[in-house]
């Protein structure tokens, strides 16, 4: 009698567990990867979480490095590696379950301790009264750049010989930010990269372009370029005008290239 029931028990046991195991891997919920990892390497951490809930996937959780110092040569936000339980090589012809845990790390600066919080500022804000202070030397060297208010930059952008102006414009304002019209005049993708481009930008309209060349290098339409304004394009091409905003980055000798880092366009 013991010897029954005790074969009964284990018999409903692995019954139990056979059918468990069936629904983890139930085809139902495996999905295969919208990318491969080589492909994720690089994109903004954002618009990857995008990619990967639209697929289907839902344990998806962004993990931030705080490895950034200067953030010119690595950007900030772009993805490191991505794990897909614990795996960090993948192809699309890979699959996993839905609720696989994925995560996602990114580059990023570390958040600085004596930075005080929103909510610290506000409340400070309600219960004192703080006198204001006209406008500091610091404050004006933080104003954007245009050619209302910086001879400078008016000469660069209207320029017919830019090169020498161009490298004396960088070594003088590194860092700054500046604000002009352009254009698109060309676009390519950067290295074997899908979504990330090298897009030279030239000063003025697409058929009327002077000044420099301008570069905005190893960047992703959505989340560097930060395209703003009443009419945002699905993308952009070579032909399109912008009004540009962005810093001043490094001169490139050998492609005589200005190098940007965008702040934020607009189609105009």
């Amino acid at each position: 009698m013991v010897k029954r029931f005790l074969t009964g028990t284990l018999t409903v046991a692995l019954l139990v567990l056979t059918s468990a195991c069936g629904n983890s891997t139930d085809p139902a919920n495996m999905l295969n990867m919208p990318s491969s990892s080589k492909e994720f390497e690089g994109n903004g951490y954002e618009e990857v979480v995008d990619d990967l809930t639209k697929a289907g996937f839902t344990n998806v959780e962004p993990k931030a490095l705080d490895d950034l110092i200067t953030g010119w040569i690595t950007k900030e936000g772009s993805v490191e590696t991505i794990s897909v339980n614990g795996d960090s090589i993948f192809t699309t012809d890979d699959n996993f379950p839905k609720d696989a845990e994925i995560v996602i790390s990114y580059h990023s600066f570390k958040a600085d301790p004596d930075k005080p919080s929103e909510s610290a500022t506000a409340t400070a804000s309600e219960t004192s009264s703080v006198s204001v202070e006209p406008p500091s030397s610091q404050d004006a060297e933080m104003e954007s750049l245009t050619v209302a208010n910086n001879s400078d930059l008016a000469a660069l952008l209207s320029t017919g010989d830019p090169f020498d102006l161009g490298k004396e414009f960088v070594e003088k304002y590194e860092g700054r930010t500046i604000e002009f019209d352009g254009n698109i005049a060309k676009m390519g993708n950067h290295g074997t990269y899908k979504t990330r481009y090298d897009i030279l930008i030239y000063a003025g309209d697409f058929n009327d372009s002077r000044g420099p060349s301008f570069q905005f290098n190893d960047v992703n339409i959505v989340s560097d370029l930060n395209l703003t304004g009443s009419r945002i394009p699905d993308t952009i091409r070579e032909g399109d005008n912008l009004h540009i905003i962005a810093k001043v980055a490094d001169y490139n000798t050998g492609g005589d290239l200005l190098l940007l880092d965008p702040i934020s366009t607009e189609i105009r």
